[in-house]
């Protein structure tokens, strides 16, 4: 009888840990992405954010606030910010704005990572350009940030 305690209280210890650890590597670390498109002669951006709860906002260029125009599912909201540590984004420094650039700034508490590009002969890694498309792939499909030319014959 005796012996059947530890084996008990070790499977109980196991248990445990494994539910903090489980529970521990689904948290976002992040607090938002931002990220958006402009510059050139009227140095206008196409701005948006994407909270860690999964809300996408766009900010509105004459009174500069964001309003939500999207939400994502949980698991949709937890591969995008899955992607920063896989591709370690927060620690890439690339800095290389142009007349007209793209950027994707990432916010953890009160430090921030801001990739920035826009010259074709210092393009971004693959990893950049293919994160930015999927965040902006968002944007499409809710049909904000786009100009509608189906009326124009």
């Amino acid at each position: 009888m005796r012996r059947s305690i530890p084996i008990v209280a070790l499977a109980c210890l196991t248990l445990i840990t494994g539910c903090f650890i489980t529970s521990g590597s689904k948290k976002i670390n992040y607090t938002k992405i931002l990220f958006g498109k402009g510059g050139g002669f009227t140095g206008q951006y196409d701005e948006y954010f994407l909270s860690k709860n999964g809300n996408i906002y766009q900010k509105d260029k004459a009174t500069k606030t964001f309003t939500k125009i999207k939400s994502l599912t949980g698991k949709e909201t937890k591969a995008v910010f899955k992607e920063i540590d896989d591709n370690k984004l927060f620690e890439l420094g690339f800095n290389y704005p142009y007349n007209m650039s793209c950027y994707i700034e990432i916010v953890k508490d009160s430090t921030s990572n801001r990739i920035v590009w826009g010259n074709a002969k210092n393009p971004p890694p693959a990893v950049v350009t293919e994160f930015y498309d999927k965040l902006m792939g968002f944007i499409i499909s809710t049909n904000h940030g786009i100009q509608n030319n189906s009326n124009k014959k």
